[in-house]
């Protein structure tokens, strides 16, 4: 049997298809205005966590006070 998610609408299950993103900006939108789609029950299902978005394209140094090298999309917190 194949796995397969469905959303309850009233009495009626709605199977949800797998599609991909036309571009990696709408995927990041939608993490970050909604980070609570991130699994927070699987790292404590007791207390789960509960995502922040700090900041997209947050800028990495690679030392202390070093000039910025990497990139982050997301920074979730």
């Amino acid at each position: 049997m194949s796995e397969a998610l469905y959303i309850q609408h009233g009495k009626e299950l709605i199977r949800m298809e797998l599609d991909a993103y036309s571009c990696e900006n709408d995927f990041q939108s939608l993490l970050a205005s909604h980070p609570d789609l991130l699994a927070g029950d699987q790292i404590n299902p007791f207390d789960p966590r509960q995502w922040l978005l700090v900041a997209r394209e947050a800028a990495i140094p690679s030392e202390d006070g070093g000039n910025d090298r990497w990139s982050l999309d997301l920074l979730i917190y």
